[in-house]
C-alpha cells in the first residue's frame, strides 16, 4: 500500500500520466449507476483520475459485472449502521 501511494504521488506531482487499479465510484461506466466503489483501472494525472480506463467486454462478462455490482449494492444497503 506504501509503495502505490508513493507511486501515485510522484507521478501526480511530476506532471505525468499513468495507469493505476484504484478504488473509484465507477458512476456510468460500463453502464454502472449504483454508489459502488470499485478497483478498477484508472488514468492518474497531476489533477487525480483524469478517467477510466475502458475495457473490452462482451455482452456476457458485462452482465455479469453489472449483475455483481447490483449484489454488492445490495449488500451495502442491507448494512445496518445503528449496531
Amino acid at each position: 500500500m506504501g509503495a502505490l501511494s508513493r507511486s501515485v504521488y510522484v507521478y501526480v506531482t511530476t506532471v505525468q500520466r499513468s495507469v493505476f487499479t484504484l478504488s473509484t465510484l465507477p458512476e456510468g461506466w460500463n453502464g454502472i449507476y449504483e454508489e459502488v466503489f470499485l478497483s478498477i483501472p484508472v488514468v492518474v494525472g497531476e489533477n487525480g483520475i483524469t478517467h477510466l480506463v475502458s475495457q473490452k467486454l462482451n455482452e456476457s462478462e458485462l452482465k455479469l459485472m453489472q449483475k455483481s455490482v447490483k449484489t454488492l449494492h445490495a449488500a451495502i444497503l442491507d448494512i445496518d449502521l445503528n449496531m
